[in-house]
């Protein structure tokens, strides 16, 4: 055994006896494997990694995009969601109106 093979084959033994007394998810590591063995996938593998920073500056983007789009609807469109009165239990705070409207949308029968 050379060793360059220890390394990987100490951490899948070490997995497998973590998958076996703490929880089935350990298991899912195994997976990483398939990415060094067929060269395809590691290269999607390095594909995703390599502009993994422009990935998590749009998705940040993407989440101020939905907040801002959150705020502005439910501040226009308050009055229509709710005729009489917002009730106390909708919206304590601004995340949780935030939530409210991006779970249910901006109109919609589960709101009422």
């Amino acid at each position: 055994m050379h060793e360059k093979e220890f390394g990987p084959l100490l951490l899948f033994v070490v997995v497998s006896i973590m998958g076996n007394f703490m929880g089935m998810q350990y298991f899912t590591i195994h997976i990483f494997d398939i990415f060094l063995q067929v060269s395809i996938l590691g290269n999607v593998f390095k594909a995703i990694t390599v502009n993994v920073t422009i990935l998590s500056t749009l998705s940040l983007l993407a989440g101020a995009f939905i907040f801002v789009f959150n705020v502005l609807s439910f501040g226009t469109y308050s009055s229509a969601i709710y005729p009489d009165d917002i009730p106390e239990e909708v919206c304590e705070d601004l995340v949780n109106c935030v939530l409210i409207m991006y779970n249910s949308g901006t109109i919609n029968d589960s709101m009422d």
